[in-house]
């Protein structure tokens, strides 16, 4: 394998909730016929991978998998709702710290404006100051 490839995990297969019979089932991620299919792992079993319609239906027969179908809520729910929570946290995460960025920059906005402010500030004072000590120089006639 050449050094810039990039090797990847395979996606994990998860049953799907049928609302109907309340209770999880197994349903293909491949079509039928489907040619060079993605592999995926099941965690019915360490090191379970398979790839096409054919390989699926040979795997979900095992008694392996049946137990696994069986018990999956009571062992697996929890824990894929849990990484499904953390997606979702990780996502709104993102949103903040690009809200956070933006606010940061504005705050960086804001404090050039005031710094700029601030010197026109100190400019009209020093004018007035100038202007004030050259009346003190001219006096009226009539005193």
């Amino acid at each position: 394998m050449a050094d810039n490839q990039l090797v990847t995990e395979p996606p994990t297969y998860t049953p799907q909730f049928n609302e109907n019979k309340d209770k999880y089932e197994d349903k293909s991620p491949f079509v039928k016929g489907e040619r060079k299919c993605i592999q995926y792992k099941c965690s019915c079993k360490s090191g379970t991978l398979f790839s096409g319609y054919s390989q699926w239906k040979n795997h979900i027969k095992s008694k392996t998998h049946q137990e696994y179908i069986d018990n999956y809520e009571k062992n697996n729910k929890a824990f894929d709702d849990l990484k499904s929570e953390k997606n979702v946290l990780l996502a709104k995460n993102g949103v903040l710290e690009n809200k956070i960025l933006a606010l940061t920059n504005q705050n960086k906005k804001l404090n050039e404006i005031k710094n700029t402010f601030k010197q026109m500030l100190i400019q009209k004072n020093h004018l007035l100051h100038l202007i004030n000590e050259g009346d003190d120089e001219f006096h009226d006639c009539d005193d």
